[in-house]
């Protein structure tokens, strides 16, 4: 199970055995320093500013392995998450979310995405947590 305090490398480790995409790899190797040793050191060296970081990339990470990460390294990651789309699209098909995950989504999309609110009120569009 991923943590705050999971190294980089073992980090890369768990991507390799996961078939990662192979640019995720030297970006990551790129940020190892003595300032920077686990995956909660990477999300403060980019919300520094300190990397070519991409709003996306906290998304991507939570779709592909958040079912490996604490709950703790959830909320790490969607706090990190601009995007009311793609909250409301991790809100809907990631059954493993913790409930404060779920909160912390609801609040980047709601009010912003009205129909798709609607449909998933109207059970129009389901979510994959409620089976």
């Amino acid at each position: 199970m991923l943590d705050i305090t999971t190294t980089i490398q073992e980090y890369i480790y768990f991507l390799k055995s996961r078939n990662a995409c192979d640019p995720s790899i030297p970006y990551l190797e790129k940020l190892i320093s003595p300032e920077c040793q686990t995956i909660a050191d990477i999300t403060a060296v980019i919300d520094k500013g300190g990397s070519s970081y991409s709003p996306g990339w906290a998304a991507w990470t939570l779709q592909n392995h958040g079912d490996q990460m604490t709950p703790a390294l959830q909320l790490t990651f969607i706090r990190r998450i601009i995007s009311p789309m793609r909250a409301f699209q991790l809100y809907r098909d990631c059954g493993w979310l913790s409930d404060e995950a779920d909160i912390e989504l609801l609040k980047i999309f709601e009010g912003k995405l009205p129909e798709a609110e609607k449909q998933l009120a109207n059970k129009m569009q389901r979510r994959a947590k409620d089976g």
